[in-house]
């Protein structure tokens, strides 16, 4: 393989892109055909695929944390958006005074909800695939963690490739992680308390209870702990995407190229700086 450096000028490259350099020698054409390659031309990390017919196909690889941060970042957009069009008129609930989302606003409203489910969803992905290639790059390693039942955990010590399907996404960047790298756990730091109301959302979503997708409140006490959709039409959706990429961020991996995460970072940066959720008013 020939001689790559990092280059930050990279005008035209998709940012989801995996791994971008520039070749610093002549790379030659290969006996299977593909053609030859000067100095200073940009090279991309491609994969293979196979057609049902037996086609082959090539294609630039994309990071998969990239993919899912992509999304997220698009449905965080779409979420803002709806939001402010979403419309209230003043109402009488059985609790007293309130607004009323009105009919004209409904769709809006549920597309609203789907866009947060969405970021949610991707925005964890976004690091659960990006532990789970860190722990790929480094497979040998040996992590000493808890493993078992509650009340019944031990210390035990396995190879990170054996954790990558045993453990959970926390236990990945509280313990495992850290363990590979050598760095102080996130636990207790600053993205940590980001990352685990990122992971409650999430889990709601994808394990979601009667009580959220049909909350039955009698009584104005029930409100305090609020529902899922409750809490999703309250909270600023950038914060999901935003804990994702200060996460990744953290642990600052040189093995990996981070061209992405530079990206996206300064897109979810920009984009929650902007001031959010209108208070509610009548029309």
């Amino acid at each position: 393989m020939s001689k790559a450096d990092s280059h930050d000028d990279f005008t035209g490259v998709d940012w989801r892109t995996r791994t971008v350099t520039t070749l610093l020698t002549d790379m030659p054409a290969t006996a299977g055909g593909a053609p030859s390659h000067k100095a200073g031309s940009l090279a991309r990390q491609s994969t293979i695929a196979r057609s049902s017919d037996g086609q082959y196909l090539d294609f630039v690889l994309p990071s998969a944390s990239a993919l899912a941060l992509s999304i997220a970042i698009s449905s965080a957009d779409r979420a803002t958006e709806l939001r402010g069009q979403i419309e209230f008129s003043d109402a009488v609930s059985p609790f007293g005074d309130s607004k009323s989302v009105v009919e004209e606003s409904t769709s809006e409203l549920f597309d609203y909800f789907e866009s947060y489910f969405t970021c949610a969803i991707f925005s964890f992905l976004a690091l659960e695939v990006f532990a789970n290639e860190v722990i790929s790059q480094n497979p040998n390693t040996l992590v000493t963690t808890n493993r078992g039942a509650c009340g019944k955990k031990k210390l035990v010590t396995l190879r990170a490739e054996q954790l990558e399907s045993k453990s959970s996404t926390e236990e990945k960047l509280a313990d495992v992680l850290p363990a590979i790298l050598k760095k102080d756990t996130p636990k207790g730091q600053v993205p940590w308390e980001a990352f685990r109301k990122l992971q409650r959302a999430r889990n709601e979503v994808v394990h979601m209870k009667a009580k959220d997708s049909n909350p039955r409140l009698e009584r104005p006490e029930q409100l305090e702990h609020g529902t899922l959709l409750a809490r999703a039409f309250e909270e600023d959706v950038w914060e999901m995407p935003k804990a994702a990429v200060e996460m990744i961020g953290y642990f600052e991996v040189e093995t990996l190229d981070s061209k992405w995460l530079q990206h996206a970072k300064s897109i979810v940066n920009r984009r929650s700086a902007i001031p959010r959720h209108q208070p509610l008013s009548g029309t």
